[in-house]
């Protein structure tokens, strides 16, 4: 299956494990192709995750072993990534669509390819090895201080301090952190990255502009503005819906790490306690930043086209013969807007957005401050 430029996240991530280029008709043939869709590394640890997290949540509201202020994070966040992946998966061959347009429109028409497999294929690795290094931590420092850990991540069952069961607690860390943390945090990197081509997309078309201002095919070239916003907002459309889960859920993340520095006593902050929520803190804000940053630059650089219209359409009309045809097309291109990338027209990402998440978490933190004073 061709990537388009994302490596491994695109087939391992965009198509989650299930191959749609074809559309089979009978049963054994779909059969045979979500089989085909288990050889995805991604698709096989969310499945996994998935027969761990939802039987512990269960049991944790059924035994009542938790607090609800402690199991409450759990249950919506854990919902949550399985909502993620529902609107990713049931919107896989529109999403792909989308990408192959913008990846033909780019090629045929800017000249340019979209290759950034290794970056790619680079941060997933790197998020895996986190997630792994930072698993063995918790379990190092569990161990070391012999903290008890509640029954219901263990079923009620009372694991000792040895080698096995220091095993087990290692799956169980690495299959919720995957399930609240890792898959968001990679799904969040695709949609920048597809933010991302949308913005190279144009701003190789707004320095071939001017490079074909006297060209005979300037006017030609001119209209396939239209269809380069049309693809855009498609791809903000499809996307726009894992956007909100996805930032809705890192936010919940990133607020129930600060409440809990906040709230809980110094002494209750174990080292293996402040590690789980630093670090969940770090990835979920980067996962924001990511996506927020990458989409707003599409905003900035849809100003910039609509300006070199406006410069190309001032140069038109001082010379001294001028085009009725290309002053009325410039002056249509130049009028032709993309809406701000959003998230189903809630969150739209712009820088001022980022400013207001920092100043929400500031005053958040004074809320819980006042609180515990």
């Amino acid at each position: 299956m061709h990537s388009y430029g994302y490596g491994q996240f695109w087939n391992i991530l965009a198509s989650f494990g299930i191959r749609t280029q074809d559309k089979p008709r009978n049963a054994k043939r779909k059969f045979v192709l979500v089989l085909s869709g288990l050889r995805s590394p991604i698709f096989i640890l969310f499945i996994l995750s998935a027969f761990y997290t939802i039987p512990m949540l269960i049991s944790a509201v059924v035994l009542k072993v938790m607090e609800i202020k402690t199991l409450l994070p759990v249950l919506i966040t854990c919902p949550m990534s399985y909502l993620l992946w529902y609107l990713m998966f049931k919107r896989r061959r529109i999403l792909m669509n989308c990408v192959r347009k913008l990846n033909d429109f780019s090629s045929t028409k800017l000249s340019i390819v979209f290759n950034r497999s290794r970056l790619f294929n680079t941060v997933a690795i790197t998020c895996f090895t986190i997630q792994i290094t930072y698993a063995i931590m918790i379990v190092y420092f569990l161990h070391q201080v012999q903290e008890p850990v509640n029954d219901v991540w263990s079923f009620s069952y009372r694991m000792r301090y040895d080698f096995w069961h220091n095993c087990v607690r290692f799956l169980l860390v690495c299959a919720y952190n995957f399930q609240v943390l890792t898959f968001p945090g990679l799904v969040t990197f695709l949609i920048g990255g597809m933010y991302l081509n949308c913005r190279d997309s144009l701003i190789s078309y707004e320095k071939r502009l001017k490079v074909l201002w006297r060209s005979e095919s300037f006017l030609s070239y001119l209209m396939e503005y239209s269809s380069l916003v049309d693809i855009i907002n498609d791809l903000n459309d499809v996307l726009s819906a894992p956007a909100l889960v996805a930032i809705v859920l890192n936010f919940l993340l990133m607020f129930n790490s600060v409440a809990t520095f906040l709230l809980f006593k110094n002494k209750e902050l174990l080292p293996s306690f402040i590690l789980e929520n630093a670090f969940s803190f770090l990835f979920s804000l980067c996962s924001v930043l990511w996506m927020t940053v990458t989409a707003s630059e599409i905003h900035i650089w849809v100003r910039k086209v609509s300006s070199s219209f406006e410069d190309l359409y001032d140069k038109e009309m001082a010379q001294s013969q001028r085009h009725t045809r290309r002053l009325s097309f410039l002056k249509a291109m130049a009028d032709k807007e993309i809406p701000t990338m959003s998230a189903c027209g809630i969150i739209y990402f712009t820088r001022s957005y980022i400013l207001s998440v920092f100043g929400g978490f500031f005053t958040y933190a004074l809320l819980f401050i006042n609180i515990k004073d």
